[in-house]
Order: structure tokens, then sequence, then C-alpha cells
């Protein structure tokens, strides 16, 4: 599969998916800063680059934060990391959801996808994000970014930014 560009405008964009053999998939990551532990322990040049968490600020973290998946026996970092969601976007749904957005914001000239976004409420957790649109084949995922799964346990302590993109694929 090859990624497509697709038209700017919602009407334009509906005749597309109607008229082509697409693809939809849905990527929402959110980047938090925080504290985690990594699946494989093994020291490697990454680990030696990040934030080991030590001392007065681990008794914190194993006071206030531990939670299920905790291993005690583990180092614990504090840097950014990446909670991430993925899925394949049931087509006629997305297109039945989009031309339910023309109808009821007939006020827009040309309404592009963007205005689809900026019209929906997009929860910030990238599992919900996901679901505003029907899906199949959801992936999960928590690691240093979009599409890698090496964070064990984490504990996000604010969220630096997140989003939510459709690609188009033929």
């Amino acid at each position: 599969m090859k990624k497509v560009e697709v038209p700017d405008t919602i009407k334009e964009l509906i005749e597309f998916l109607k008229s082509n053999n697409i693809v939809i998939k849905v990527m929402a990551q959110e980047y938090w800063d925080g504290f985690f532990q990594l699946k494989s322990h093994v020291k490697s040049s990454i680990t030696k680059q990040l934030n080991k968490v030590t001392g007065e600020q681990l008794a914190v973290v194993l006071s206030e934060y531990a939670s299920e998946g905790f291993n005690s026996k583990v180092p614990v970092y504090q840097e950014e990391f990446c909670i991430w969601a993925e899925a394949d976007v049931d087509k006629d749904g997305f297109i039945f959801d989009l031309e339910e957005f023309i109808s009821e914001n007939e006020n827009l000239t040309q309404p592009t996808l963007d205005d689809f976004y900026d019209h929906q409420d997009i929860p910030q957790d990238s599992d919900e994000a996901i679901g505003i649109v029907s899906c199949t084949n959801e992936k999960y995922g928590c690691g240093f970014s979009e599409g890698e799964d090496d964070i064990s346990w984490h504990e996000p302590r604010y969220v630096n930014h997140a989003d939510l993109t459709f690609l188009f694929y033929k």
C-alpha cells in the first residue's frame, strides 16, 4: 500500500473515497512526561542516556505512584514517552460520519477534514480518540515514540501534546 494525498474539501473527499479502493488508518498518540520502566532491562546506549530516578525521588515514586505492573527490582526513568493507538477505519462508516458532519454544518461553505477534526469531541486518551470512528484491528502501545511498545509500566505526570491523524492508502 502506498500513502495517498486526499482532496481538501469533505465533499471531494467523500467522492474520492467512494470511487477509489482506499484503506483508511487512524493514529492517535499522547506524548507525556512522567515515570516509566522498560520491558527489557538490559543496559544499552539508550538506557545510559535516560534520566534514571534515584534517592528521594525514587522513594516518592515507590510510595505514591507504584501501581499494577510496577517492578521494584527494575530501574525507574523519568522522560517523555508516547502512549499510542492505531486502527483500520471502516470506510463506509467514515463516509457516513463525513456526510453527517456536512448536513449538520451547512453554514460551512467548503468544509475540510480539519473542520471535521475541530468539531469532534476528541478525547485526549489515544485508545478513546480512535473510537470517534468505527475501527477494527486496533493496536495499542507505550514507548519512546509511536509504534514502539517497550515500556512495561508508566505513570504519566503531564501531557506534552496529543494528536489524532487519519492516513489514506491505496
